[in-house]
């Protein structure tokens, strides 16, 4: 029986799985002669998890790393796809694996960070999404807002930053318009980066830009939950 991994069903979530499917076809007739691979276990491993098989997955991936012991990839693969799985702290132990392998590695840092933040140890996170943003400041825009928003949020008001805040905020949006998109999340961290630095002006326009984006985008929820942070930051103008 499928493991039913308790996210919201999304039309691009019912995509991924009917993509999953199909690859999961082809690789079943390919068996016979690539099972010894390691990519190939971990490809099946993948395959099963998009389509939430808990155990068929973990078996796969698995096998991928006895086959291939050393393969940080194979260890970084499992571990985001036990943790879409509902199992953190397990991927949490492959990703140190893989960092005692290859700790230079962007998107292993960004899924150290993100797991920290959940686990609310933002010292942590903060010194794994400053490694992510270091090694590859171009392919780490997850790691660079969430850092902006702990910048931003921190308990210790003396870990709080506005003006690095409001860096990383620009460089995850430019970043974004270079490639035609758009985030309203990332509009709403620069506009609470703004506020931090007292520019409420440039908060209140930009919260503003966040609300009218996410409304053209359908995110009416999220658009309506943004007009109380417009009124405040207006307010204090």
């Amino acid at each position: 029986e499928a493991y039913q991994r308790k996210v919201p069903v999304t039309i691009k979530g019912i995509q991924e799985q009917q993509q999953a499917r199909e690859n999961l076809a082809d690789l079943q007739s390919q068996a016979l002669f690539q099972s010894g691979q390691a990519m190939f276990q971990m490809q099946l491993g993948h395959t099963y998890a998009v389509l939430g098989y808990r155990p068929e997955a973990i078996e796969h991936f698995q096998e991928a790393l006895r086959l291939d012991p050393t393969n940080t990839d194979i260890y970084i693969g499992f571990g985001y796809d036990l943790n879409r799985l509902g199992l953190p702290e397990e991927a949490a132990k492959l990703w140190h694996q893989a960092a005692k392998l290859h700790s230079q590695n962007a998107k292993l840092q960004e899924f150290l960070g993100s797991y920290y933040q959940q686990r609310g140890d933002l010292d942590g996170a903060i010194t794994h999404f400053r490694n992510a943003i270091r090694i590859d400041a171009q392919q780490t825009a997850i790691a660079a807002n969430s850092l902006a928003v702990i910048l931003i949020t921190h308990p210790d008001p003396a870990k709080r930053n506005g003006p690095e805040a409001v860096q990383l905020a620009l460089s995850v949006h430019a970043s974004l318009q270079a490639t035609g998109q758009a985030s309203p999340q990332v509009l709403t961290t620069l506009a609470d980066a703004y506020a931090l630095c007292g520019q409420w002006e440039m908060a209140s326009q930009t919260i503003a830009e966040a609300i009218r984006l996410a409304q053209s985008m359908g995110q009416v929820e999220f658009s309506q939950q943004l007009q109380g942070r417009l009124q405040q930051y207006q307010r204090m103008q």
